[in-house]
């Protein structure tokens, strides 16, 4: 057979080159080792070719939800000011309330804001407030009530009417009433505790000693001393402490002079001084209570006995004591006690002679007193100013009160309530307003009411309460 080398050379050549390039006569997926071509068709593994997975990120969730006070008392038809949340952790994104506030109030839902003006009266009803985020939520409890304006309501009523008890008010706004008198004239050893958040009273310890007409003074321990009164036809020294973690009455040391009716006032040292007062006639005595010791040290005499003074400690330091009664006589004398140097010195004398008048310390440090006895109800005020050392008129009342109650409003007014003429008490109350120097008559308490107290609790509004005819106590917003 005749051969064509030229073909047979073009043949040898092609298998040759084929086998080197790995192909030809094998196994489509062997022949390589290290150089086998991968194929296109051939996946890749999974790690080579697709980016690890993402994790969501968990939202904080908000936390600790809370608003400026637990408690809001607001005045129908006036505007409020806003009352803005605060919360820990996540940022709040929602809030609700449940059930609705009331007519005239919203809550933004964006910012948790409270705003607006209530349009009628309420009592308290309390509010949950949610706020919430993608990653979780949390809640604030609030109470709110509507009252209003400058109308007197019936608030809660003490367990028993006490004529010339001692109060003292509390750290937190509780107020302590102990002792006195029942409507048999019986002298009470009882005492009792006016809660303002749950806004009612509620009986606490009996003192060691009944008493009636002692002096009760808020101690800056929390505490309160008692001391003095008196027990049947006993004048007392005796003096005892309250602890209203345990609502105790423990027996401290006695005072150096028997004292009914003593003025007493807490030092700026902490420390309680106690004057005048009587027993078998006026007193000038004054002494000083130290309740780290327990013990009474003498503190001078005032230049004239006084029975039913005030006491009013200045923004200095020092101590006002102005008017009372001694020895048969009204007084319009006044002095100063310093106790840097445990010494009494006489200052400006009132334009008027009075006991049994209402008396506050002012804001700016003055002095101010309303009504009185003096052989007659006293209609006329007046004020003391620290700084010069003399009184200023301040008009005169609609009608003449002793057994009056003052107050000073959150607007800087003064609220002056209840006392007696010359026969029944009154319920009439009226306030004087120190920029103009006028007065000017509010509406009437609901009870009449002579020797009672008033204060302002931490809502802003008035509490009246007690007196000699009654046992009720009401509020009053300017």
């Amino acid at each position: 057979m005749k051969v064509n080398n030229k073909a047979l050379l073009i043949a040898i050549l092609a298998t040759v080159s084929l086998a080197a390039c790995g192909g030809g006569g094998g196994d489509a997926g062997g022949g390589g080792g290290n150089n086998e071509p991968v194929s296109e068709n051939h996946p890749t593994p999974a790690s080579d070719t697709q980016p690890n997975p993402v994790t969501p990120v968990a939202e904080v969730p908000p936390s600790n939800l809370r608003y400026p006070a637990s408690l809001f008392t607001f005045i129908a038809g006036r505007q409020i000011a806003p009352v803005r949340p605060l919360s820990d952790g996540g940022t709040v994104t929602q809030y609700y309330v449940t059930p609705q506030l009331p007519d005239g109030l919203s809550l933004d839902i964006d910012s948790g804001v409270i705003s607006g003006a209530p349009t009628g009266r309420q009592e308290r009803v309390t509010y949950t407030v949610v706020g919430k985020n993608r990653g979780g939520s949390t809640t604030s409890g609030i109470g709110i009530t509507v009252v209003p304006a400058q109308e007197w309501m019936v608030a809660s009523e003490m367990n028993t009417q006490r004529t010339h008890p001692g109060v003292a008010f509390l750290t937190g706004g509780q107020i302590l009433v102990a002792g006195g008198m029942d409507r048999g004239n019986n002298q009470l050893a009882t005492a009792e505790v006016f809660d303002p958040m749950a806004q009612q009273w509620t009986t606490t310890g009996t003192m060691n000693t009944a008493r009636d007409e002692p002096a009760i003074t808020a101690l800056t321990d929390g505490r309160a001393l008692v001391t003095g009164g008196r027990f049947l036809s006993n004048f007392l020294a005796s003096s005892e402490i309250y602890d209203p973690k345990t609502g105790r009455w423990s027996l401290t040391g006695n005072m150096k002079q028997q004292r009914v009716g003593p003025a007493a006032t807490l030092l700026a040292d902490g420390k309680v001084l106690v004057a005048g007062g009587y027993a078998f006639g006026s007193i000038a005595s004054s002494e000083i209570f130290d309740p780290s010791s327990g013990k009474w040290t003498d503190a001078g005499h005032m230049t004239d006995p006084r029975e039913q003074p005030t006491l009013a400690r200045l923004h200095d330091g020092k101590v006002l004591v102005a008017g009372g009664f001694s020895n048969g006589a009204y007084l319009s004398s006044c002095e100063l006690f310093d106790p840097a140097t445990g010494m009494w010195s006489p200052t400006a004398k009132m334009k008027s002679a009075r006991d049994q008048y209402a008396a506050i310390t002012l804001h700016d440090g003055r002095v101010f007193v309303a009504g009185g006895w003096n052989s007659a109800a006293v209609a006329d005020a007046e004020i003391y100013d620290p700084s010069s050392g003399t009184w200023t008129s301040a008009g005169k009342m609609s009608v003449g009160r002793t057994g009056a109650s003052a107050v000073q409003l959150p607007s800087g007014k003064v609220l002056v309530s209840g006392g007696s003429g010359d026969s029944a008490p009154q319920s009439s109350a009226e306030v004087y307003d120190l920029a103009t120097g006028k007065w000017s008559a509010v509406k009437n308490m609901t009870s009449g009411r002579i020797f009672h107290k008033s204060t302002i609790l931490n809502d802003g509004g008035v509490m009246a309460f007690g007196g000699a005819t009654s046992k009720t106590s009401e509020r009053w917003f300017e």
